[in-house]
């Protein structure tokens, strides 16, 4: 009897628990984006969903916000309520929250979404059908995630995207067909992965505009894969393992740079190509570039070229911006920019050149900048600089062996006509030794000897340079907040010693001995200036500890407003 009423307590209590509500854990929409209260806009919180089943509810004190962003969150899953309480969302950005998996029905009431940011998360698949539902999507970014593997169906589902952005991931493959539906996929991210090949059908049905397979690793790009994509109009390769290519005749911006290019196959028709990128690989010879009519920015630095036909720059009238850095020449002969009319940039910096006839550029009368260091030059005709190119406004001088005063005289010129001398890179210019304005040049001693200086890459748009400005190391010459207190702390107990020593001083002199009150006057006098000393320093000592606190407060201010959506930027101005 009693284990029949201990079975009947028991069996009461589980069917009480399972009657009782379990209740939804809630999270509310912060509308401020920034400093702007925005009901369109929603924000949320510190969200961890760790599976996607979970009893969560979205609450908004508008019931249609369109834009929404995470921060601060733990998702592993993508919660399929979301789009179910707000189903005329537009734009959602889950970057950073750590996502490992997409389920297939996620999306199915996501039918108004047009904006999808989950980068920086850690999906390694996306399996078929995940997107299904997403009918107005237009922009999908899943860059810098974990994915190695894409399933051939995986954007069967989203024909109206636009832009994808796989970059920065671990794909070594693409299926056949995996963008076979998207009608209108122009522009395809797919830098920093580890890619190897592509059949020529990869995009045969997308009217791509924009293709961009930076740094992979792909030795070879078959001439059907271009061809079939007659409206693309920029293909970037940069830092692949290519060591031949047939340039395509479409695209207007082609970046080749960084791979093994020995071999530039370019056939006898029209070309639109417009901007050419060939620097950093193995060329000797650029002799059929002659035929890029439409021609305007052609950089083929660093590439042992050592020497120049006359009829290389024959029928490029077109072209304005012609980078020849670090290619080894030896001397440029009259006549081989007889056509550069619309020249306005020229870079020669860091060859062999003993000497540089200015007249060899007489067409090139809409010269802005022109590039000459890092040559062993000692003199140039520059008093006709004016006359032969009056829109220049940049002149490069760094590392030539100019005599001091020469170049005296030459900066002295330069400075009348408005022309900028000063180096335009960064070569780690080292100013305790003999130069004029930054410039190295030789003094008066015979032995005298100029620096090593190797050539310094332009800077280059293509490339991640944001983080790598902003995540830089400090310069090597620069003084830390701490050294300089160091510095002042140092010098304040030098100071007090000093101070401690005149002290003890002997009583005042007798006033009839005029030379001991006359030492006497002065020890007092250096006392005071050396007490003056100290509390300038203690005042300058306070002023950078407050500044240095100021400074990690402002710090933390910008980490907290970033990671709750606000929108501040810090500018750094410093003086060379």
């Amino acid at each position: 009897m009693d284990r029949f009423r201990v079975r009947v307590v028991a069996g009461v209590l589980v069917l009480a628990l399972v009657a009782t509500p379990i209740r939804a854990i809630s999270y509310q929409c912060d509308h401020y984006e920034g400093e702007q209260y925005n009901l369109r806009y929603c924000a949320l919180f510190g969200v961890a969903i760790v599976h996607d089943a979970e009893d969560v509810d979205f609450l908004s004190e508008y019931p249609r916000p369109y834009r929404f962003e995470f921060f601060q969150s733990n998702l592993t899953e993508i919660p399929r309520s979301l789009f179910t309480v707000f189903p005329e969302m537009q734009s959602i950005d889950m970057s950073g929250t750590g996502i490992e998996n997409i389920n297939k029905f996620t999306f199915e009431n996501a039918k108004q979404l047009q904006n999808l940011f989950l980068r920086e998360n850690l999906l390694t698949t996306l399996n078929n059908f995940i997107f299904k539902g997403c009918d107005r999507l237009a922009w999908l970014d899943l860059s810098h995630n974990r994915l190695r593997e894409l399933k051939e169906k995986a954007f069967y589902d989203i024909p109206t995207v636009h832009t994808l952005d796989l970059s920065y991931n671990q794909l070594a493959t693409l299926p056949r067909g995996v963008f076979s539906t998207m009608e209108k996929l122009s522009a395809v991210y797919l830098s920093h992965n580890r890619l190897t090949a592509l059949r020529d059908s990869t995009f045969a049905a997308n009217p791509l505009l924009s293709l961009d397979l930076n740094y992979n690793r792909i030795a070879y790009i078959n001439t059907g894969l271009l061809s079939s994509t007659l409206s693309l109009t920029t293909l970037n390769l940069r830092g692949n393992a290519l060591q031949s290519i047939t340039l395509p005749r479409t695209p207007k911006n082609i970046d080749l740079a960084e791979n093994n290019l020995t071999t530039i196959l370019i056939e006898p028709d029209p070309y639109a190509v417009v901007w050419l990128n060939l620097s950093t690989n193995a060329l000797t010879s650029i002799v059929n570039v002659s035929v890029l009519s439409n021609l305007r920015t052609l950089d083929v630095s660093f590439n042992s070229l050592n020497s120049l036909p006359l009829t290389t720059f024959l029928s490029l009238k077109a072209l304005n911006t012609l980078n020849l850095e670090a290619t080894n020449l030896t001397a440029l002969e009259h006549g081989i920019f007889s056509q550069q009319s619309n020249l306005h940039w020229l870079d020669v910096s860091f060859n062999r050149l003993h000497s540089f006839d200015l007249s060899v550029l007489t067409a090139a009368s809409s010269l802005e900048r022109l590039h000459l260091d890092g040559n062993d030059l000692a003199d140039i005709e520059y008093r006709w600089i004016s006359e032969l190119f009056p829109s220049l406004n940049y002149l490069g001088l760094f590392a030539n062996r100019w005599n001091c005063s020469y170049l005296l005289e030459l900066i002295r010129y330069c400075r009348q006509k408005s022309i900028s001398v000063a180096p335009a890179k960064e070569y780690g210019t080292v100013l305790h030794m003999t130069n004029v304005q930054g410039i190295y040049c030789l003094g008066s001693s015979s032995g005298a000897k100029l620096p090593t200086v190797d050539p310094v890459q332009h800077w280059d748009g293509t490339k991640a340079s944001l983080e790598s400005q902003s995540n830089s190391d400090p310069k090597p010459d620069a003084i830390s907040t701490e050294q300089l207190l160091q510095m002042i702390r140092a010098m304040n107990q030098t100071t007090l010693e000093r101070m401690r020593q005149m002290d003890v001083l002997p009583p005042a002199p007798d006033s009839g001995s005029c030379t001991a009150m006359h030492a006497y006057n002065y020890q007092i006098f250096i006392l005071l200036i050396l007490s003056i000393i100290l509390i300038i320093n203690i005042g300058f000592l306070l002023w950078v500890q407050h500044n240095a606190n100021a400074r990690r407060a402002v710090d933390q201010m910008i980490v907290f407003r970033r990671e709750h959506g606000g929108s501040i930027s810090t500018e750094l101005h410093g003086d060379f």
